[in-house]
């Protein structure tokens, strides 16, 4: 897949060739000084660069004049690439930052080569390049295995060409992640705002009951069927059978996510790790879904090791419940809300998968 009027063949060409290669700085030991943070340079770490786009703009630690002292600050439009943790994650830099010797830095070659399209070769050969990295004890880049990895180059204005086009797509792919961060910002400050603010006024257990399912992971994980299955990270299976057959607010009991809501309606099962919560009289099922996104079940975890929560002790809490009509209002109409959320959602995933198309297609 190409643009008219491009039909020169593409040329493999090492990265070192095409650009200034080099790795990230930070001589001090121990890394973690105190004077070296607090100051007005931003120091970006792998974990910036993992959650970045297709650009960086924010990040989670400042370095002070010591910091930038025994380190060294990028300019923008240098192409992060992290070698160690998260092996071959990349971004590229819209500030002036510093990062550490786990990150390598990349500056493209005038005229030979566009940083936006290097970025779009690594998300595309990200798995080989991360290939790279096995067989130590520890998996990690270096400058030099870098500097010697092969991609092919169309000329530089197709490059240009293709870098814009992609572009154009991850600026799509960056405003729906905001506009689906901000409706769930939305959605938990109404409910903060219809509900928290009210007089706690009856026990969550006198409108909830709770119910336990004994069905194991590895019971379900293989079959086939039509009946959904749910595990902490939604549904992990389809069945031929179900257990349940009313909607439900499935909570997770157990592991690093106790305390996670989902809604389930129609027949479907749950696994062991999770408790399925039917609505008791004159109490909408809806109401407490959201209630319960923002319920504070920090409190009642237990165990040293993998954390639980248990109805009994939560179940205890006071609420706020007002009459099933105002119940039933402040559900629909943060179920419209959330009905948006996840249109918003479909739309990232659309344009997520066609930029994954369009990778796989125009890079050779």
């Amino acid at each position: 897949m190409r643009f008219r009027g491009f039909e020169e063949e593409w040329e493999n060409k090492k990265l070192g060739e095409v650009a200034e290669i080099s790795r990230g700085k930070s001589k001090h030991r121990p890394r973690n000084a105190t004077f070296l943070y607090g100051g007005k340079y931003p120091f970006v770490q792998t974990g910036d660069i993992k959650n970045a786009g297709l650009f960086l703009e924010t990040y989670s630690q400042t370095y002070s004049e010591a910091g930038l002292k025994q380190s060294k600050l990028w300019n923008k439009n240098t192409l992060c690439i992290t070698i160690a943790a998260n092996i071959a994650e990349t971004t590229i830099l819209k500030i002036k930052a510093c990062f550490p010797d786990s990150v390598i830095g990349l500056i493209p070659r005038k005229n030979q080569s566009n940083i936006i399209f290097i970025k779009y070769q690594f998300d595309n050969f990200k798995s080989d390049v991360q290939k790279l990295s096995q067989g130590a004890a520890q998996a990690n880049l270096n400058q030099e295995s870098l500097s010697n990895v092969l991609f092919a180059f169309p000329s530089f204005t197709e490059q240009n060409k293709i870098a814009d086009f992609l572009s154009l797509i991850d600026e799509r792919i960056s405003t729906q992640i905001q506009i689906i961060k901000e409706l769930g910002t939305l959605i938990k400050g109404l409910i903060r705002s219809f509900i928290r603010k009210e007089v706690m006024n009856i026990q969550l257990k006198n409108c909830l009951n709770c119910h336990s399912s004994t069905l194991m992971e590895s019971a379900v994980i293989e079959k086939k069927g039509t009946y959904p299955v749910y595990g902490a990270t939604g549904i992990i299976a389809y069945t031929p059978s179900y257990e349940i057959d009313k909607e439900s607010i499935l909570i997770i009991k157990d592991g690093a996510s106790v305390g996670k809501v989902q809604y389930a309606k129609d027949k479907y099962s749950v696994i062991g790790t999770l408790n399925y919560l039917t609505p008791k009289e004159n109490v909408s099922l809806k109401y407490f879904y959201y209630y319960l996104q923002t319920f504070n079940f920090e409190k009642y975890k237990v165990g040293s090791g993998i954390p639980h929560i248990y109805f009994k002790n939560y179940g205890d809490e006071y609420i706020y419940c007002p009459p099933i009509e105002t119940q039933t209002k402040i559900a629909n109409f943060l179920s419209a809300i959330a009905e948006k959320l996840e249109t918003e959602k479909q739309l990232l995933k659309k344009y997520t998968e066609q930029k994954k198309y369009l990778l796989a297609n125009m890079f050779i």
